[in-house]
């Protein structure tokens, strides 16, 4: 079976700025700030073309990336992300209700959280629907209009 994921990944990080002070305290300074930042994926999970398990993909704001050992049971969701000549990232998911609640690590990412929704969903889904073949033939030719 098929399926799709999406959810989103919370991050903490550090980031540095400067604050507006007196000039008996300096003028400028230095402020580090502790943030959660999010971003969201989407991708989909599907047999792997070998018979050995399962694979996919997933897209988000830092790429497209690669999913391995993935498993999927009927309360744990776990596999491995990895962007294009990045280390892995490594997701771990418990179900809670209708969403899975997890956390992933990683050398690049350290640690963070993340919660997502799988859906299961035919094979057919990636499949054109039937088109009517004069626009299909529209399709082949998009300049016929041209002559």
């Amino acid at each position: 079976m098929w399926h799709l994921i999406q959810g989103y990944f919370f991050q903490p990080t550090l980031t540095l700025s400067t604050a507006h002070c007196s000039e008996t305290k300096g003028g400028v300074r230095a402020v580090v700030d502790r943030k959660l930042v999010h971003a969201m994926f989407a991708g989909v999970i599907f047999p792997d073309p070998d018979g050995s398990g399962l694979v996919g993909q997933m897209s988000d704001s830092f790429g497209i990336s690669i999913l391995s050992n993935i498993v999927i049971g009927p309360d744990i969701l776990s596999f491995t992300k990895q962007y294009d000549n990045r280390p892995s990232i490594h997701y771990k998911f418990r179900k809670d209700g209708l969403l899975w609640v997890g956390t992933y690590d990683g050398s690049d990412t350290g640690k963070g959280w993340a919660k997502c929704s799988l859906t299961e969903v035919p094979a057919e889904i990636f499949e054109p629907p039937a088109i009517p073949l004069e626009q299909l033939q529209a399709l082949q030719n998009p300049c016929k209009h041209l002559n």
